[in-house]
């Protein structure tokens, strides 16, 4: 059995964290491997990640406890010392521990990277974003990653496409997956009631993710105010779903009450049941101005929910013409949005055909067991 070292850039619920979290969880409960986990920025999953197997720390977790007063005096002492000294133990354990092979599960590992690029070991690095992402990084580091890790796994076509445009990889290493739908959202969505969408006299659009430009939050209600105001004759209610403590959150908020529609166009939040909300949608909206999947599209397609997007670079628009579950509209046009909205409302069959497609795309193409295969049989390999 492969001893494997996979390395998690920050502990917190997002996207390439939680994808990590359910690989290793499905590579656990088939022993696949002698499982270790290094933790760059510690978070709330710190004691998920420590249940599955021996977790370490980049950065002494005892940092996190300090108070003010301590941090200041730490800082006056050269505090970085103690850093040191810990992360020199750290790699002298980690070498002690003969991995086979280390994991690092996204372009964000780049000091963990620089840290264990003399540990003899293979090295798997998993690539989930995007250009506007991978512009924030430092470009040395990244291009060090791809050139020097022995595999490359992408997590959708469109992630595989920037990387042989912009980086000119080498295919041979270059392993494609897909993201999947989580078997604890799979499971609470399972548990929900059947929504009744016939009955309800309000046509709900729904759209999930942090409130932040890239997401397109600002579109999303842009095109609110304009349907609303633009077909009175029909109930609306949007809801945005996800972390809306940012500025840009304030603005729109200030906006929509500005226009009087705060009944009509809602910042529910982040919540830990997501799938609540989604079950009410007559339409999931993927607002986002670059996205290279979107898992909240897999969680909804699964609710039976039709999905609209906007043609970006990006694999949900291409789950959408492929499985013909949904709309794809030219980049930021209402009238394409409005058209699709008046068609579903006037035909609630052709809207059924669409949930029901996106559904059963998910249970066949985008399940756990089919796409951790692929990243086993990768890390096997090595």
């Amino acid at each position: 059995m492969k001893n494997i070292l996979f390395v998690v850039h920050e502990s917190k619920k997002s996207g390439a964290p939680l994808l990590l979290l359910q690989l290793l969880k499905e590579f656990k409960s088939q022993d696949s491997f002698k499982i270790d986990i290094l933790i760059s920025k510690t978070g709330e999953l710190d004691s998920v990640f420590e249940n599955i197997g021996g977790t370490y720390f980049y950065n002494p977790t005892y940092l996190l406890d300090l108070d003010l007063k301590s941090k200041i005096l730490r800082k006056v002492l050269n505090a970085e010392t103690s850093v040191k000294k810990h992360q020199h133990k750290l790699y002298k354990t980690l070498v002690q521990n003969k991995y086979d092979a280390i994991y690092f599960n996204s372009l964000g590992c780049q000091s963990m990277f620089t840290f264990l690029q003399n540990y003899p070991a293979k090295k798997l690095t998993h690539i989930h974003e995007l250009k506007d992402v991978v512009s924030g990084m430092d470009e040395g580091i990244v291009r060090n990653m791809l050139n020097t890790s022995d595999v490359l796994i992408s997590s959708c076509k469109t992630i595989t496409e920037f990387l042989i445009e912009s980086y000119n990889i080498d295919t041979n290493k270059l392993v494609e997956n897909s993201v999947f739908l989580f078997k604890d959202r799979k499971y609470a969505i399972d548990n929900l009631e059947s929504p009744n969408r016939r009955s309800s006299n309000v046509f709900v659009i729904g759209a999930c993710g942090a409130v932040e430009l890239r997401k397109g939050a600002d579109l999303f209600v842009d095109f609110a105010i304009r349907l609303i105001k633009e077909v009175p004759n029909t109930s609306f209610e949007f809801i945005w779903v996800g972390h809306d403590k940012t500025s840009l959150g304030d603005d729109l908020k200030a906006k929509i009450s500005g226009e009087g529609l705060q009944e009509h166009i809602k910042f529910v939040g982040s919540t830990p049941t997501p799938e609540t909300y989604f079950n009410t949608f007559n339409l999931f909206f993927l607002s986002s101005r670059e996205e290279a999947f979107g898992l909240v599209g897999l969680e909804n397609a699964y609710c039976t929910n039709p999905l609209i997007s906007f043609d970006i670079k990006g694999d949900l628009p291409l789950f959408i013409k492929k499985y013909d579950c949904g709309k794809v509209i030219p980049k930021y046009d209402f009238e394409s949005f409005k058209d699709f909205i008046l068609q579903l409302i006037s035909d609630k069959s052709f809207a059924e055909c669409l949930g029901e497609n996106g559904r059963e795309a998910v249970i066949k193409a985008f399940n756990i067991q089919d796409q951790a295969k692929i990243i086993r049989e990768a890390l096997i390999k090595l």
